[in-house]
């Protein structure tokens, strides 16, 4: 996903612009000096600007309105081709986070409005996430998996019971959905005085977000990559994120195994057993990656049986968990840090376990940063957004049943299911206007202005490129660009053919060939000393600090735009 969008963010530069303050009404921008001090890292001093916008769309004759705060950074190119509006996932998402910007600064500078909290303070939400039924969470063997499964399904009841009480006499929980935010996008396009058709580039949620509108307004579409495509009637109408999700978790792990193994050490330093025990000289590379798959289990479970105390710190065994997810997902930390990590507590290593909590900590923390800490938009947006049968689950056995089947889907995160199921089972709200998933099934196909590209990695291991083949059936003449690579959407591993694609979709209006399969440009495992994972994220944010950038306020997350953008709950970015 990075390069993707660093090559993307090249393309930006030439469409981008410096937006032109328009000064008539409440439903133009008039930008103007932010009052708060960057950090000096984009080009030119920031400006910002509100947009005034329905609060509720569904009462027209309500005179509540919702300001839009936005904040932006004169491009470096012009002149403008028009806007382009980016939203990085979630929902929720604080885009801020995602570009080299002070955080800090542009939360004084924004405030966060219409976000969606369960809890009166910090101290009460840690305290709550902090109950002893937690602790079970990650069973060690099938005879807990329906244990595990209840503990969850009884802490989703408690946290939507929490979330009523704090939230019971708010409005909020009704007007973040995701339609809402579709409009507020059209609302965006025609207070920036361009031509009024909608560039947009949606990575995981931003699918969702970009079938939605897509869908509800077919005319106004001129740009549309979606990145990390989600299967909207699962979002919508199931009590889960997305089961179709997990559909290439066992395949990716089993892959990235596989090239761990043909790198060998010290690229990946999981393959060194083949180096120095002979009993497997003659085993394939699928035997070899069954072999460290069943030493991983075997060293989850002797920590299970035997936790190791170091220092202060007491190695869990969830430890095996978090680095081999973080692996699978290509998150957090370097294949090598992994790796290396999952080797030492492999071989019960005890000079090895500072650099196992260095690393621990450091996925934790990656993973903390991603998700925020401080409200509950994520649940608030996508449990609010469900409706439908199959949205709600009334008992345990519905649920039960429910994750004994995602068994045929993933083995690899069997236990993780409860999750999948319980999210949205009992959530007390619901979002004033839901998506009509119906819409989907025109006769035809919806066909838009210009059709779609839909795009992701092969091993997607949150969203399936399975999904976005299925989403590219409802789109007249849409396209899916698949890459052949690792992580949550495209960008994780470079590929020069995606970058390509991409640009050339977006600036010249030209579609890949259907069935194009990008590869990626690297190999997947590189020594420590070489290693690129890090820079690729770096790279991203110096081109996105090149490319200007806009940050609004809205009812969601963050939302980027060549010139503006906008959701409905946190800050919002725009590179113009």
């Amino acid at each position: 996903m990075l390069f993707s969008r660093v090559a993307l963010c090249h393309a930006l530069l030439a469409w981008s612009a410096v937006a032109k303050p328009i000064l008539t009404n409440d439903n133009r921008i008039e930008w103007k000096p932010c009052e708060f001090e960057d950090d000096g890292k984009g080009d030119g001093p920031l400006e910002c600007g509100n947009l005034t916008v329905p609060l509720d769309y569904t009462n027209p004759e309500s005179d509540n309105r919702f300001i839009v705060e936005l904040l932006r950074s004169r491009a470096i190119k012009s002149p403008s081709r028009g806007s382009v509006l980016l939203n990085f996932g979630g929902p929720g998402s604080d885009g801020v986070k995602g570009i080299r910007f002070d955080s800090s600064s542009l939360h004084n500078g924004t405030g966060k409005t219409l976000t969606f909290s369960c809890f009166d303070t910090a101290d009460e939400r840690n305290n709550f996430y902090q109950w002893p039924y937690l602790a079970t969470r990650g069973p060690a063997s099938w005879d807990e998996f329906e244990i595990d499964i209840a503990w969850t399904w009884a802490f989703e009841q408690t946290f939507s019971n929490q979330c009523l009480r704090r939230n019971e006499d708010s409005q909020i929980g009704e007007v973040i959905g995701t339609t809402f935010v579709a409009r507020d996008m059209i609302q965006i396009v025609d207070a920036l005085g361009e031509d009024g058709l909608l560039r947009f580039l949606g990575f995981s949620y931003g699918s969702i977000l970009g079938v939605t509108v897509a869908a509800m307004f077919p005319d106004r579409i001129d740009r549309m990559v979606l990145d990390g495509v989600a299967n909207a009637f699962n979002y919508y109408n199931t009590a889960s994120i997305d089961g179709d999700g997990a559909l290439f978790v066992d395949a990716a792990y089993h892959a990235i195994l596989a090239e761990c193994i043909m790198a060998g050490p010290p690229s990946c330093p999981l393959a060194e057993i083949f180096v120095y025990v002979t009993e497997y000289e003659n085993y394939t590379i699928s035997d070899k990656v069954q072999v460290i798959q069943q030493l991983l289990e075997m060293t989850f479970q002797r920590l299970h049986r035997s936790p190791i105390v170091y220092g202060l710190t007491i190695i869990h065994p969830i430890y095996v968990l978090i680095l081999r997810d973080a692996l699978i997902e290509q998150r957090y930390a370097t294949n090598f840090e992994l790796t290396k990590s999952l080797q030492f507590l492999m071989m019960n290593m005890e000079e090895g376990l500072p650099y196992v909590i260095e690393t621990i900590k450091k996925v934790v923390k990656g993973r903390a940063e991603e998700s925020g800490d401080d409200n509950e938009s994520f649940d608030g947006i996508h449990c609010g957004d469900k409706s439908g049968p199959h949205a709600r689950l009334e008992t345990f056995q519905e649920v039960k049943s429910r994750a004994w089947q995602a068994i045929g889907v993933t083995q690899v995160w069997v236990f993780r299911v409860g999750s999948f199921f319980t999210g949205c089972a009992k959530w007390p709200f619901g979002s004033k206007e839901k998506f009509d998933t119906n819409i989907l099934l025109r006769d035809g196909g919806i066909k838009t202005r210009f059709p779609i590209l839909f795009t992701g990695p092969t091993y997607d291991t949150r969203t399936s490129i399975h999904s976005a083949g299925n989403m590219s059936t409802y789109f007249d003449n849409s396209r899916v660009l698949e890459v052949k690579g690792y992580g949550h959407c495209t960008g994780k591993q470079d590929s020069e053919c995606h970058t390509k694609a991409t640009n050339e979709y977006f600036l010249n209006g030209i579609l890949p060939e259907d069935g194009t399969v990008c590869g990626i440009d690297g190999p997947l495992f590189e020594p420590a000393e070489h290693s690129t994972q890090p820079a690729a994220e770096e790279r991203l944010n110096q081109d996105l600090a090149l490319a200007g950038r806009t940050v609004w306020e809205g009812r969601q997350g963050n939302l980027w735009n060549t010139t503006s953008t906008y959701q409905r709950h946190g800050r919002h970015l725009i590179a113009p």
